[in-house]
């Protein structure tokens, strides 16, 4: 039987790497190529091996349900595209703008694959708990997609209107994921959530939006590589939180 848990964990080990791809890439094009030059072309390594997992997966595993599939072929499509983009960034041919979204689409496609398993697929895991995985997935998503965005805007130090509204409501449906993992998830990945948010790294990313939201346009004063960093830890602590819940997922 095709595997949820399998996925799961393949799908989010590759999303993981794809999120930061997109982050170190707005770094990367927006500081001009001085930051990041030999961690990005080390990362691309890192996101084409957990790739190489996903295909591995797919392979061995070849009674993935219709619909999933189908999310997948077009998460594939989408992820022939990183070559081609990846050689922009490195040229400085190509905005972060172009960059989020690009990954954005990926990842979109992707986290479809787990939702549409979740739907329609038999699962290996309890389905309450399940959900509490899936919730968390994307939380972490939006928070990636969040960490892009505010690079560019502490980068340029200037924030525009579109980049406002679109920041607030990522954090926003970050809020209400996390509340739907709280409520559902295993006790002691909810209790693992709950430090994780109380943390001192998710406490100053906090701190950093509120000078963003309570500023105006322009002059943050904050480091955008201590911004990347900050924030980089809070999603890699979510990440931990996913682990710990599929670990739990397979012994219920």
């Amino acid at each position: 039987r095709f595997s949820f848990l399998e996925l799961t964990d393949t799908i989010g080990a590759l999303v993981h790497e794809t999120q930061r791809e997109r982050g170190m890439s707005t770094l990367f094009i927006g500081s001009g190529g001085r930051l990041l030059n030999a961690d990005l072309r080390e990362q691309w390594h890192q996101t084409d091996r957990r790739h190489g997992a996903l295909i591995d997966l797919l392979k061995r595993e070849t009674a993935a349900p219709p619909l999933v599939r189908r999310r997948l072929e077009r998460a594939e499509t989408l992820l022939a595209t990183v070559a081609p983009l990846r050689t922009g960034v490195a040229q400085g041919a190509v905005t972060p703008p172009l960059v989020i979204e690009a990954f954005t689409k990926v990842n979109a496609e992707l986290l479809a694959a787990v939702d549409t398993f979740m739907a329609f697929g038999t699962l290996d895991a309890d389905r309450t708990a399940a959900m509490a995985c899936l919730t968390l997935l994307h939380a972490k998503e939006k928070t990636g997609i969040e960490r892009a965005q505010l690079t560019t805007a502490f980068v340029e130090d200037r924030f525009t209107s579109d980049q406002r509204i679109a920041v607030a409501a990522l954090i926003a449906a970050q809020s209400s994921y996390l509340h739907m993992f709280a409520a559902v998830a295993p006790r002691p990945a909810e209790q693992l959530l709950r430090r994780t948010l109380a943390s001192p790294a998710v406490s100053e990313v906090s701190r950093m939006e509120s000078v963003v939201f309570g500023h105006d346009d322009s002059g943050f004063g904050i480091d955008p590589s201590a911004w990347f960093t900050t924030i980089t830890r809070k999603i890699d602590m979510l990440g931990e939180v996913a682990q710990v819940t599929l670990s739990l997922l397979r012994d219920l």
